[in-house]
């Protein structure tokens, strides 16, 4: 017998994409502009006070599309649940 089981809503919202939690910048060899759309988890660490929520967010964007940020992209704006800032 094969149980199947379906993860739960909370799982879904931690890996959702979302126009209202995103990444902005300038890629620093190319200049291309560039646009990352967080998931919930990438949001929270993006937030976070220390060096290193930064870099597990640049990991996990990493691990998930390919883009690696830290020393190849300057971000210009973070914008969470809608609300645009400048970065830095």
């Amino acid at each position: 017998m094969v149980t199947i089981t379906t993860p739960n809503k909370n799982t879904f919202d931690r890996y959702a994409l979302s126009d209202e939690n995103t990444l902005e910048g300038i890629h620093l060899a190319t200049s291309y502009p560039f646009l990352c759309r967080l998931t919930r988890q990438e949001a929270i660490l993006a937030q976070g006070s220390t060096n290193e929520d930064w870099s597990a967010m640049c990991k996990l964007i990493a691990s998930r599309t390919g883009h690696v940020i830290e020393g190849q992209i300057q971000i210009d704006y973070l914008t969470i649940n809608g609300n645009r800032r400048v970065f830095h």
